[in-house]
């Protein structure tokens, strides 16, 4: 049956659904359509009532509990629930519920003149996200919302002990697995936000329909740090984490040497130098300095020798 049948002033609508109710809820339904099709004014349900607040868009976990809100002016004679444009669970007035599907229950309030219905959607699942809807058969008095179920998996980063030297380039990964939808991942260093510009995300759809998703972030890091990898869907009210410790280790130290050692280590290398060619060349060095000695000697006094024999009358 289409949607626009539900805008009827009657009641005869839920008995021409195709959807199945039990023998109770459809006695109960044709004892409701006999008292309201008397005509307008008295016997149409809800006649003169409106509907003040009608239910909010709502994002929930997988597992967990939904809750939408209707409130009703007085005058109503039934509210009733739809998922999709079913009927899953109705309101007699002054507070019969009539339930058609016991994943859904129903609790109400009254304030003054107006009525307030709660319904409880228990253990959502994907297949609950859609169209919930508040009406009370008359002619503009349904509102609805939107729920949309949301799935929160794991997520990890790849290594648990990470070891990097100073100033050297390191990537670390983070996974999350079995999310929908993708989530948007950040990172932190040392408890502040990083750049996107820092980290590369790819995400892809397995084949149970769930969203996985890979994070790379790259770093040079200086000191010890704490890297905090974060995965963010609506439906949670903190975004779901993993934390690794990033130890950094200084390069090997280098022995420097100051200008006075530097020169020292150069005399030093000069002596030794001089030393290596004394001790290959001494013989040769001690005859070279001989025959020079000796050569200096005729020269100077080779010449008084010979004037010495004159005057003796040697020559």
């Amino acid at each position: 049956m289409k949607y626009d049948s539900l805008k009827t002033t009657s009641f005869t609508f839920l008995l021409c659904l195709n959807s199945p109710v039990s023998q109770q809820t459809f006695s109960l339904l044709r004892s409701a359509q006999c008292k309201w099709s008397q005509g307008p004014g008295e016997g149409d349900p809800g006649f003169g009532s409106s509907i003040i607040e009608g239910p909010s868009n709502l994002t929930a976990l997988v597992g967990t509990e939904a809750h939408f809100h209707c409130t009703v002016s007085e005058g109503w004679q039934i509210l009733i629930w739809l998922f999709e444009e079913q009927p899953i669970l109705s309101v007699t007035y002054p507070g019969k519920v009539i339930i058609t599907d016991k994943s859904y229950s129903q609790q109400g309030y009254n304030k003054s003149t107006e009525f307030t219905s709660e319904l409880t959607i228990y253990n959502v699942q994907l297949n609950n996200s859609g169209r919930i809807e508040c009406s009370i058969q008359i002619l503009g008095g349904n509102q609805y919302a939107f729920l949309s179920v949301q799935v929160n998996g794991s997520l990890n980063i790849k290594d648990h002990n990470l070891t990097v030297r100073e100033n050297q380039t390191i990537e670390i990964v983070c996974e999350a697995v079995g999310w929908d939808p993708a989530p948007h991942i950040t990172w932190m260093l040392n408890n502040i936000t990083l750049d996107n510009s820092n980290y590369i995300t790819n995400w892809s759809q397995g084949s149970n329909g769930l969203y996985n998703e890979e994070s790379i972030l790259t770093l040079i890091p200086l000191t010890n740090s704490s890297v905090i990898c974060l995965a963010t869907i609506l439906a949670l009210s903190k975004p779901q984490s993993a934390t690794v410790a990033l130890l950094v280790y200084p390069p090997p130290k280098r022995i420097g040497l100051s200008k006075t050692d530097t020169e020292l280590r150069l005399m030093w290398i000069q002596v030794v130098r001089e030393g290596i060619w004394l001790h290959i060349c001494r013989n040769d060095c001690l005859q070279e300095l001989q025959l020079e000695q000796e050569l200096e000697a005729e020269f100077i006094f080779g010449d008084n020798r010979t004037n010495k024999k004159k005057k003796d009358g040697l020559g």
